[in-house]
This record gives structure tokens, C-alpha cells and sequence, in this order.
């Protein structure tokens, strides 16, 4: 019944509606069946594959999906709902697939923030409690949690192995070097007939060799248990990293994000630059995973190895414990007196990165009005002051970060030095071992090292969170979700009245096509003034509609009504829900691609018939597009597809007019083919009368054969569905040559007919 339908998370389910068309007289069967999108079967929804059968006489039935609930935030997702395998009956491309939006109403990170989410104060929510929030959604992820196991498991085994290591330099001492000295001085002391008086000191591995009587194969064995472990670590590693851990979370957000912009209400849009939501994609984002969340693990990691540390002081050295105790203690107060000041230092950095990252892209955006007011100069030196900023607040990050650096080499290299004075002492009276004094040395050092990664990777974690606030009022400002669903099930229900209402007509194909498109107690605001007051209009499918009107009059806004890309205070724009609306605005925008790519940018099907390289051509000629461009686009449409590939992109753009651009982008339209087309003042940048006249001609094509240089036998005519175009005329003649005009003036609209059929 429509190509899209929406779905609340809550309501648990989805009916979509199958509407068969023409004679119903005979029975007929289509298979319905679901796939995947961004939403997954099983853990959005659930899959449904079933044959749906009509008996004579039936026109409507409804297949119902289950929709998977679930408390945890996701973005917006969808998946394809696809008709196939007809029996009795034809499917036609735009009418066999549609796609169901799951509207999830739940915040991020979590619901347990929606009351300040609402009253916009999440600036005043602290920081553990968004960190948390976030923490259990990024766990509650599919296969995340069983991921995180293994990354900690990971991290256990890379301790284990340390502490295996520094055992072993303690027998590798205190055993093995010790008799390989005493050997040395006693020849054939080792050789097998006799063992060399027993060691100390050799922890776990006893204080006998490993392989008795046999140095050398005891030697061997030590580099065995050195090596071996540690290529599995390596393995280990890899298979780590091949489980990209951080790159799912970074997609979830980062796909997150841009579903939800792309949903933004009006309102949302004018509170968002650009600028914010590239940089939080690009830097924010991977910033909050890989220093924020992937930290967590090192972390992890980081604290059993100083439980291991601990377990090894306890047994060997206990008097080594002291620095170690101190070591937490002096850490949290210096992070508590340097809290606020990197908090701060880090949002300077943050702002007057955003200022030179909107800096430059307002220079970009406004260059042609720079240039013409020539502001060149004056644009230059703002550009340079706000770097100046930023480099100033650089360079305050960066003499931040370097005084946090030296902090723990300064409390390492104190005990360190105090620890020779203690050990020497420890050495003399007995109470230890050389290899224990090594080993123990050696761990003050590493653990040192250790401690001050450790304590840099905290900073950068809380850093990295902080980034959070930011995010959740992107991923939770207010999108057009609801209105949309509310305006299409409006139409659906106005849709499933009209069929039932409208009469057979035996020159008629499809009686849908009789459903006039109808505008019922339309009111519309703009800026706090009602620009459309009451509005009953209707107007039949297949025709042309030239909206009129004096300056400021609604004509815009009544075209956005009817596109559904604005919604009304009251009343609703009802176009039968099977039809496919297009609008085209009055400045031209192209897509990153070559020429025939722009061209074919609609078809949302791969249709052979929409995109033949004879039809792109025909169309294009049709609007006046000039020859060199016409030229440009014969190449792309003579070269195969891979040396297409390889075509500069962005050749065909450079010197073309406003004619050609604006041609262009009609022609994108056109050869999309839509049941409705909105087109915003479509001659204002043709200057020719003979192009207005080409433009004109072409829209009444369009709704004449029902598509432009598409077949137009009346076979082939029965087969499409009617084409309306309305549009906003700029001069009196060109409403003329439309079927019907619509006089937009003092929040009324009057009806009359033109000069088209």
C-alpha cells in the first residue's frame, strides 16, 4: 500500500497492508517475505516468509511482523519487507518492496537520563554516571560482551606470563647462573655423575635444575619457557585485533549519529552545524572508544598485573610493599588537584578546534560572496586568529600533559633509589637473595612505568568521557519520527477510506488512480504567522498544478506541505499513500560522481528502462542541456562501467552555467520517475524563452505519457499510474500552460483553470 512504513519499538508489531490493484475477478498468490537493513532479524524483528493468497474479489491484505523490544538504546533501524514469486497476478519494481522504519523512542546512553535529556540539563549529569550508562549499552551490544571476555582474558594471560618471567629471572639467578659458576670452577661437577650442592632462592622452580644433572639442557628449557608463551601471546594478539572490537562500537556510534541527523526535525537542524556533527563523528567518536572504553581494558589489565606485583613482594620482599602502597595514595591526589585544570585546558582545545574547523567551512561555503565584497584579506585574518587560539590552547594541553608525564618517573626513580639503599641493607644481614633484589628492582622500574601509563591512560579515559556530553545531546536531539508516522498512518487510514469510497470506473485500470489528491483544513505557520488558514482544496491525479501567488504568500510552504517535508499546525496534505512524491527545490545540488551517476541518483531500483543510456540522453536534450555537456555525458554513457570508475568525478561541473545546473537537476528528477513531482520555481534559472518553453514542454510530457521518452503506446500507457506535477510559477504565462492554478493570497487559495487540457 506504500513503500514505507514506520514502527514504535513499543507497540511490539508492524502490519503491512498488500493491495492488489485492477481486476480482482480471479485468485492470485504473492509471496511476502522480510530482509535485513540496519535492523536485524532476531534482534529487532523477527522474520517473516509467508505466501499470502487472495480469493476472488479481494483487494487488501495484511501480513503482521513482530517487532523485538528492547529497553537499550538503538538508532532508528529498518529492514525490507519484499513481495516476489506472483501467481495470478504482476508486480511492477517500486511496488513489490518497502521498507519499516523501527522508531525507537529510548535515550542515549541510557533511560536512566531521560529527565535531564529532557530538561536539556545533561551538562549538570556527572560524568560516572553518563560513563556508566554508556559502559552497560556498549556491553549490552551483540557479541560485545563475549568480545570484552576474551580481550580480559587476553590481558590475564599477558600478566601471567609476566609473572612467570620475573620468577624465572629470580631461579635464572639465584639457580641457574649459580651453578653455571660453580661449574665453571669445578669442571665435570654437572656432568651427570654428580649434582653441585643445592640453591636458594628459586621460587616456583624449586632450587635444583629443571632437568637434573644436565646444565645446558636446563638452559635450554628456561629459553623454551621464555619464547613459547610468548609467540601464543603474539597469536593471541592477533586474533584480538581480527575481532575488531573497537571498530564495532566505533560504527554503532558513528552510524548512530548519522541516522539520527538525518532524521533531525527542523528545529534540531538549526541547532547543529555541520561542523559539530563532522567533528564528533571523526574525532570525538573514535577518540571515546579508543581512549575511552579500550582503555577500560588496560585498565583491567593494569590492575591484575599490580595484584601479581603484590603477590610477588609478598612472598619474596615484603619491605618492597611500602612504595607500592604509596604509589595509589599520591596518584589519586595529584589527579584530584589537577582534575578541574585538564577539564578545562581540554575544552579551550575542543572550542577552538570546532571555531577553525566552522571557520573553514563557512570560508568554503560563502567564497563566491567573499570574493564579491572583496573580503578576501579580512576573511584571512580571522581565519588567523582563530589558529592563534587554538595553537595557544595547544600549546596549554601540551605543557599539561608533559608535567603529567614526570610525575610517576619522578615517584619511580625516589623509590628506586631508596630501594638500593634498603637492598644493599637486605643483602648484607641475609634476608634476601641477589636474584630477588634484581627482580624486585627491575619490577619498581616496570611497574613504575607501568603505574605512569597507567595513570596517563585514566586522564585520557576521563578525558575521552567527558566527550560524551556532547554526544548524548546530538544522539538525543529531536528528530521528525513521530510526525512523519502519525502523517503517513494518516494517510494510510484516509487511503483505506478513499478506496473503499471511490467507484469503479470501467475506463479505468486501477481505480486508485481516481483518489484525488486532497488538502483538508490545512493550517500552516511560518516564524509565528499563519501563512495557510483553513485550506479545502483537492485536484485529480495526472495533471499540472501552477501554484501562484504574491511575494511571501505560502507558495513555498505549501509545496514543502505536499512534499511532507514540512507538517501543518492542523488539518493534513492527503496524496493516496501509494504514490511516490519527489520535490525539487530551486538551487541546484549534485552528489560526489560523475555526471551519469547524478542523473540516475533517484532510482532507487536498478530499472533498465529508467536508466537506459538512450532515455538519461533524451531527457537531457529535452531541457536544453548544452552540447559540451551533452558531449560529457555521451563519453560517460559509451565507456564501460570500470573505466567509468576511473572518469574525473568532478570534470563536468567546472564552467557549466546556471542553465546547465538547474537542467541537470530537473533531468535527476524526471528520470526518477515519481507518481507526484513538487518542483519550487523551476523556470527562474533558464533566461531563454526557449528553455522555459523546452522546460514546460517537458513536465507536460510527464504527466501526458506518465514519464518522460518512456514507451507511449496505449499499452504501455495502461500499464503506468497518472504523473501530477505541481509547481511555483514565475510569470503569468507559464501558469497558463498549466491545467490548474492555484492562487495563493492572505492564507486562502483560490482555484481556477489553465490553459493545459
Amino acid at each position: 500500500a506504500t513503500n514505507l512504513y514506520f514502527a514504535k519499538e513499543q507497540e511490539g508489531q508492524v502490519t503491512v497492508e498488500i493491495v492488489r490493484s485492477g481486476e480482482p475477478s480471479n485468485p492470485c498468490s504473492v509471496r511476502c517475505h522480510t530482509s535485513d537493513l540496519s535492523g536485524k532479524a532476531g534482534m529487532r524483528y523477527k522474520a517473516v516468509d509467508c505466501v499470502v493468497q487472495f480469493a476472488p474479489g479481494e483487494t487488501e491484505k495484511t501480513v503482521t511482523i513482530p517487532i523485538l523490544a528492547d529497553p537499550a538504546w538503538h538508532t532508528c533501524e529498518e529492514f525490507a519487507c519484499h513481495l516476489s514469486e506472483a501467481v495470478g497476478c504482476n508486480l511492477t519494481g517500486s511496488s513489490s518492496k518497502c521498507r519499516v522504519k523501527i522508531i525507537d523512542e529510548d535515550f542515549f546512553p541510557s533511560n536512566r537520563l531521560e529527565e535531564a535529556i529532557l530538561a536539556d540539563e545533561i551538562e549538570e549529569v556527572p560524568t560516572w554516571r553518563l560513563i556508566g550508562g554508556f559502559l552497560r549499552l556498549c556491553v549490552g551490544q551483540p557479541n560485545i560482551k563475549s568480545k570484552s571476555c576474551v580481550v580480559v582474558l587476553i590481558g590475564c594471560l599477558h600478566n601471567l606470563y609476566y609473572l612467570v618471567t620475573t620468577y624465572l629471572k629470580v631461579y635464572l639467578i639465584n639457580v641457574l647462573l649459580a651453578k653455571a659458576a660453580e661449574a665453571h670452577k669445578h669442571p665435570g661437577i654437572l656432568t651427570g655423575e654428580e649434582e653441585g650442592g643445592e640453591s636458594e632462592g628459586g621460587g616456583p622452580f624449586g632450587n635444583d635444575l629443571l632437568i637434573p644433572g644436565n646444565l645446558h639442557m636446563t638452559a635450554v628449557l628456561v629459553g623454551v619457557i621464555y619464547l613459547l608463551p610468548f609467540g601464543v601471546l603474539h597469536i593471541l594478539d592477533v586474533v584480538e585485533a581480527k575481532m575488531g572490537l573497537g571498530g564495532q562500537l566505533k560504527t554503532l556510534l558513528q552510524l548512530g549519529l548519522f541516522r539520527r541527523y538525518m532524521s533531525y526535525s527542523v528545529s534540531s537542524r538549526r541547532e547543529v552545524s555541520d561542523a559539530e556533527v563532522s567533528i564528533s563523528c571523526v574525532k570525538d567518536i573514535p577518540e571515546i572508544v579508543d581512549n575511552g572504553v579500550m582503555k577500560v581494558f588496560e585498565l583491567i589489565e593494569l590492575l591484575v598485573k599490580l595484584g601479581i606485583v603484590l603477590l610477588f613482594l609478598l612472598t619474596e620482599n615484603m619491605l618492597a610493599l611500602i612504595p607500592f602502597a604509596l604509589y595509589p595514595v599520591l596518584a589519586a591526589i595529584w589527579m584530584v588537584c589537577r582534575w578541574k585544570l585538564m577539564t578545562r585546558t581540554n575544552e579551550e582545545k575542543d572550542e577552538a578546534s570546532l571555531a577553525v574547523v566552522q571557520g573553514v567551512h563557512q570560508a568554503c561555503t560563502d567564497y563566491q560572496l567573499t570574493w564579491d565584497y572583496r573580503q578576501r584579506a579580512r576573511t584571512a585574518d580571522l581565519h588567523s586568529r582563530l589558529v592563534h587560539e587554538l595553537i595557544q590552547a595547544m600549546n596549554a594541553s601540551q605543557l599539561f600533559e608533559l608535567n603529567n608525564a614526570r610525575f610517576f618517573p619522578w615517584l619511580t626513580t625516589i623509590s628506586m633509589a631508596v630501594y638500593v639503599v634498603i637492598g644493599v641493607e637486605q643483602l648484607i644481614h641475609g634476608e634476601t637473595s641477589v636474584g630477588t633484589f634484581i627482580a624486585t628492582f627491575g619490577i619498581f622500574k616496570e611497574v613504575g612505568e607501568e603505574l605512569a601509563e597507567g595513570y596517563d591512560n585514566i586522564m585520557e579515559m576521563l578525558s575521552a568521557f567527558e566527550l560524551l556530553k556532547p554526544l548524548t545531546r546530538l544522539l538525543n536531539l529531536a528528530t521528525d519520527d513521530r510526525e512523519r508516522l502519525e502523517s503517513r498512518r494518516l494517510r494510510m487510514e484516509l487511503g483505506r477510506q478513499a478506496r473503499a469510497q471511490v467507484a469503479d470506473d470501467p475506463n479505468v485500470t486501477y481505480k486508485e488512480d481516481l483518489i484525488p489528491i486532497q488538502l483538508h483544513n490545512l493550517v500552516a505557520e511560518l516564524g509565528g504567522k499563519k501563512v495557510l488558514d483553513g485550506i479545502n482544496v483537492s485536484v485529480k491525479q495526472g495533471c499540472t498544478v501552477a501554484v501562484i501567488g504574491g511575494h511571501r504568500q505560502g507558495k513555498s510552504t505549501l509545496l514543502r506541505l505536499i512534499a511532507n517535508n514540512l507538517h501543518p499546525q492542523s488539518g493534513c496534505v492527503f496524496v493516496p499513500p501509494h504514490l511516490q512524491i519527489l520535490q525539487v527545490l530551486d538551487t541546484p545540488h549534485f552528489v560526489p560522481g560523475s555526471l551519469r551517476k547524478n542523473l540516475t541518483y533517484g532510482v532507487v531500483y536498478d530499472d533498465p528502462v529508467l536508466t537506459s543510456n538512450k532515455r538519461l540522453r533524451e531527457i537531457c536534450q529535452k531541457l536544453g542541456v548544452g552540447e559540451d555537456l551533452l558531449k560529457r555525458l555521451d563519453y560517460e554513457l559509451n565507456s564501460r562501467r570500470d573505466v567509468e570508475a576511473s572518469i574525473d568525478d568532478k570534470a563536468w561541473l567546472r564552467g557549466m552555467n546556471i542553465s546547465d545546473q538547474m537542467a541537470v537537476h530537473l533531468a535527476r528528477a524526471l528520470v526518477c520517475n515519481p507518481n507526484v513531482l513538487v518542483v519550487h520555481r523551476p523556470m527562474m534559472r533558464f533566461h531563454s524563452h526557449e528553455l522555459r518553453e523546452c522546460v514546460m514542454k517537458t513536465l507536460q510530457e510527464f504527466v501526458s505519457n506518465r514519464g518522460v521518452s518512456l514507451p507511449s503506446s496505449p499499452e504501455d500507457l495502461e500499464k503506468r499510474r497518472p504523473r501530477t506535477v505541481f509547481f511555483s510559477a514565475t510569470a503569468s504565462q507559464e501558469a497558463k500552460e498549466a491545467d490548474v492554478l492555484w492562487t495563493v493570497k492572505d492564507g486562502k487559495i483560490t482555484v481556477s483553470k489553465g490553459g493545459g487540457k
